[in-house]
């Protein structure tokens, strides 16, 4: 479980140093199966796209078998609600994603299997 909440940190860390000061500071950090750590975070765009959600953009990076952690951080800097949307998770699982772990609140997260 440490090893979750590291990874759950890292993100959040990436998360509110971001530069989208506004709402949406969320970032994801994936593990390939190769170990390689691989990170994103959500990027700003001028209309609603899901190319620039954080899971989206790392699963480009990833491979068959990685887990992934993703994380919200709120202004105050604790964890918030960060759980995929439908369409990251059908990207997620396309790319055979195995795991992915995500904060729910200040001390709790959560975690969805994907991929046997």
């Amino acid at each position: 479980m440490n090893s979750i909440k590291y990874y759950l940190n890292k993100a959040a860390s990436m998360a509110y140093e971001s530069d989208d000061r506004k709402h949406f500071r969320l970032a994801a950090v994936g593990i390939r199966s190769d170990g390689a750590t691989v990170a994103s975070t959500n990027i700003r765009t001028v209309d609603r796209c899901r190319n620039a959600h954080a899971e989206t953009r790392l699963s480009k990076k990833l491979d068959v078998g990685s887990v992934v952690y993703v994380a919200r951080s709120s202004k105050a800097g604790e964890w918030s609600m960060a759980r995929p949307c439908e369409s990251c998770k059908k990207t997620l699982r396309t790319r055979g994603v195995k795991k992915v772990y995500y904060t729910v609140g200040p001390s709790e997260f959560g975690c969805m299997i994907l991929c046997d």
